[in-house]
């Protein structure tokens, strides 16, 4: 069962939307979503599109093109995240059936809606225990409910369209990636440094030593250096993942798919 078009959920931004196209117009629920949505690993995705080539060329192809798979869900990227999420990507991204919640039923009648038990159970809390002693019970029923199950990893579950990958990446660390990118992108023939220096990574974290002398300047470019040259190297993997429909990957997918299967 397909979700309500009034009713848009997405799990990565914990907000649910009552109408499928809130007006933009001093809508403080359309700048909450907004700026979430902005702050997201969905602004990274579209972000990532805009910075392939080969997506980029599908685009100005209106979709005739070897990425057409992706453009026909991702659309057209050249134009602002805030009119592309408006346009395609709260769709493109949100749950197409309810995330599940917990929920307290106080009548018998209310428990008539459960069909089957399936990866579900009834918990009976008699109110006249001590809260302290319920949440104790409780978590020990749940322990022993959960036992034996593979662990819940909510991007593997989500029923959205197009689903983030399941991946330890920061998201920090995909900006940064991204902004050295496109620094470099513009800056052709600058220097390693000068990409640093004008992408303003953090000295203190991509400098660290283990000698307690401070570096000296050509320390610094040498480190600088190799600190670009390996967020450029990820960026591509990065955006090779993406023109797959994989997202956030750094790692090479076969690679990848060799790692799911040993876990």
């Amino acid at each position: 069962m397909e979700q309500d078009d009034d009713l848009l959920q997405h799990k990565e931004l914990g907000i649910r939307h009552n109408r499928a196209r809130p007006s933009t117009s001093g809508n403080p629920e359309w700048q909450q979503e907004l700026t979430k949505a902005k702050n997201s690993w969905y602004s990274l995705w579209f972000r990532t599109l805009q910075n392939s080539e080969r997506y980029m060329e599908c685009c100005a192809a209106e979709g005739v093109h070897s990425l057409r798979h992706l453009y026909e869900d991702f659309g057209d990227v050249r134009t602002s995240f805030p009119v592309w999420w408006m346009s395609t990507g709260r769709h493109l991204f949100a749950e197409r059936r309810p995330v599940p919640k917990v929920e307290m039923h106080s009548k018998m009648a209310d428990l008539a809606h459960i069909q089957n038990m399936k990866d579900r159970v009834v918990l009976e809390v008699p109110l006249t225990l001590r809260r302290s002693t319920v949440i104790r019970q409780i978590n020990k029923l749940l322990d022993e409910a959960y036992e034996g199950r593979e662990p819940v990893v909510p991007r593997k579950v989500s029923t959205a369209l197009r689903k983030l990958h399941a991946s330890k990446v920061r998201l920090d660390t995909v900006r940064r990636m991204l902004d050295v990118y496109e620094c470099r992108a513009k800056l052709p023939n600058a220097s390693l440094y000068r990409i640093a220096i004008n992408t303003e990574l953090d000295i203190d974290f991509q400098l660290r030593s283990k000698s307690a002398a401070p570096l000296n300047e050509k320390q610094k470019r040498i480190r600088y250096g190799i600190e670009v040259s390996r967020l450029l190297r990820q960026a591509r993997l990065l955006i090779e993942n993406a023109e797959a429909g994989v997202f956030p990957c750094l790692k090479p997918l076969e690679q990848e798919e060799t790692d799911d299967d040993l876990d």
